[in-house]
């Protein structure tokens, strides 16, 4: 299983040089991720100290959640902290221990997009054996720049717009992978379910159950069999109530 994010953050505290290049990288985009914007946060608190940082993520919730005394200088600096630290705490993250437990705010059996299994005609503008080999072996910013290029000439392509979209949501860019997906579906496109099912899991990670669990209702009859099942799936999982 992929390790989250926010746990490839706490790992590259051993690799100061690595961590500053990532932190510049996330702060140049928008963070959707609440954890991760939570870490960036406490990066900046302590300067990109590491060892500060990891001195502060040790603390214990009990220790933060105790009353203290501080004064009105540091005050603003310390409930940011105590915030991003209960945050931290409360995704149930072991820190400084990278675990593969999946995240409980994730859906159980989801679709994701394997990639097309079969390449375009070797006529075609696009170079979707290069794209896909990036896409499969999830480097996704080498893929996204080979699709922005491809469609320079091939402006009408709802398949290169429908990857696009697939790895924004890789990114955790939901903001930009929604936009994509609504072109797609614009277009009446063969990936037009595709793309719905990929809005409900946005809302769903949004925090929109309700929008998400509206979305994949209206998938339980989709003719493409994986988006049916997945989304037939999600909708009886999110009639239970939601267990800690």
């Amino acid at each position: 299983m992929e390790i989250s994010e926010l746990n490839q953050l706490i790992q590259l505290l051993d690799n100061p040089s690595d961590l500053t290049k990532k932190m510049e990288e996330l702060k140049s985009q928008q963070i959707d991720d609440e954890s991760v914007a939570g870490f960036v946060v406490l990066y900046d608190l302590y300067k990109g100290d590491v060892q500060e940082i990891k001195n502060q993520l040790a603390i214990s919730k009990f220790q933060i959640t105790q009353p203290v005394r501080i004064n009105k200088v540091h005050k603003f600096a310390y409930l940011k902290y105590a915030a991003i630290l209960i945050l931290l705490f409360g995704t149930g993250y072991s820190l400084f221990l990278v675990t593969n437990n999946s995240n409980k705010t994730e859906l159980k059996n989801q679709f994701n997009e394997p990639g097309l299994a079969n390449y375009m005609s070797a006529k075609s503008t696009t170079s979707w054996e290069d794209i896909m080999f990036d896409y499969k072996m999830k480097s996704y910013n080498q893929a996204l720049k080979k699709i922005n290029s491809s469609l320079i000439n091939s402006k009408f392509n709802d398949t290169l717009y429908y990857f696009k979209a697939v790895i924004y949501y890789e990114l955790k860019k939901y903001n930009q992978s929604s936009e994509e997906f609504n072109k797609v579906i614009s277009k009446s496109s063969v990936f037009k379910d595709k793309a719905n099912y990929y809005l409900g899991k946005i809302e769903y990670r949004k925090g929109n159950k309700k929008s998400a669990v509206s979305i994949f209702k209206s998938l339980t009859q989709s003719k493409d069999l994986d988006i049916k099942n997945a989304s037939s799936e999600h909708v009886n999982e999110l009639k239970q109530p939601i267990l800690n």
